[in-house]
């Protein structure tokens, strides 16, 4: 009885590390978001030169908000709020290494920072290069965001209790393809966003229209494929309440876009909810496509527990 005893007291002590991590993680994806938002509210109100200087000390750019232009304290939040992301994952890497034993997971960590760490020198690069490169380099920075932030919330599911906990679903090959599939077109579906956000190229505003479309069925095909796979219930709603949201801001973007081809003043006139309403459409799009790694390692994870039970 007493070994009992003292086994039952050691094993939700032993778990403490553990939920650390998975807190720090949860925190770094939570840090994140203020800080997608900010940079599409960068990208929307065209204030990316706001600040010529690269790289300002964070102390310094919170003493000179006092009297700045809109447009400067929109560009050195999404600054500070990078500094404080990169801080964040530093803390996660680390503690990746102390306390978790899965070394591919410690990796995942370590990669995630990695790609914090160079979506920030792109961020600097796009400032200090802008007299060369444009909007172009701008345009990566962005293109480049959904991928550091789908491995954050990849790490903060992998670090989760419930990624250790059996599931039921079923390994199904076609799931685990079209997964991986629309993983790609989501991610297409912003780059090309991206494009029309910073170059406005009227080939490319086709496009992306067009892969609406397509990443929309393809999306509602692969919530029904996992559905009959018996799993991914709450990344299914998930996908589902983002595809509505994005559906709605991208129909409400697209017009606005095409007021400022056809009007191109219109763009001075715009209020503070449409520049909102803009800047949600690229967060949601970040979201979805996060939503859809999501479902992916979900599908791949069906796979691995089979080859287990076998």
């Amino acid at each position: 009885m007493a070994a009992t005893t003292t086994s039952s007291a050691i094993l939700p002590t032993a778990r403490w590390p553990c939920t650390i991590v998975h807190a720090l993680a949860v925190l770094t994806v939570v840090a994140a978001l203020p800080l997608l938002f900010l940079g599409a509210e960068v990208t929307t109100k065209g204030v990316g030169m706001a600040d010529e200087r690269s790289v300002v000390n964070p102390l310094q750019a919170l003493n000179e908000f006092t009297g700045q232009s809109l447009g400067f304290r929109i560009e050195h939040s999404h600054r500070l709020a990078g500094w404080f992301v990169g801080l964040c994952g530093i803390a996660l890497a680390g503690s990746l290494w102390i306390a978790e034993s899965r070394r591919w997971l410690q990796w995942l960590g370590t990669a995630a920072l990695l790609l914090i760490a160079a979506q920030g020198l792109l961020g600097i690069f796009r400032v200090s290069l802008n007299a060369w490169l444009g909007p172009t380099l701008a345009w990566v920075h962005g293109s480049f965001a959904p991928i550091v932030f789908a491995t954050l919330v990849s790490v903060a599911l992998c670090t989760s209790a419930a990624w250790s906990t059996p599931r039921t679903i079923a390994d199904s090959p076609a799931l685990r393809r079209w997964s991986i599939a629309m993983v790609g077109v989501v991610y297409l579906q912003l780059v090309l966003g991206g494009m029309v956000r910073h170059q406005g190229n009227p080939l490319v505003a086709r496009g992306h229209l067009l892969g609406a479309f397509v990443a929309a069925a393809g999306l509602l095909w692969l919530v029904k494929m996992a559905r009959e796979a018996d799993g991914c219930l709450w990344t299914n709603r998930v996908i589902l309440a983002l595809l509505a949201v994005q559906v709605f801001l991208g129909v409400e973007a697209w017009f606005l876009w095409m007021k400022r081809v056809f009007l191109p003043h219109a763009g001075l006139e715009e209020s503070m909810a449409m520049h909102w309403l803009r800047s949600g459409h690229y967060v949601a799009g970040t979201l979805l496509f996060a939503a859809t790694v999501v479902l992916m390692l979900e599908a791949h994870r069906g796979a691995r527990r089979a080859e287990v039970a076998a």
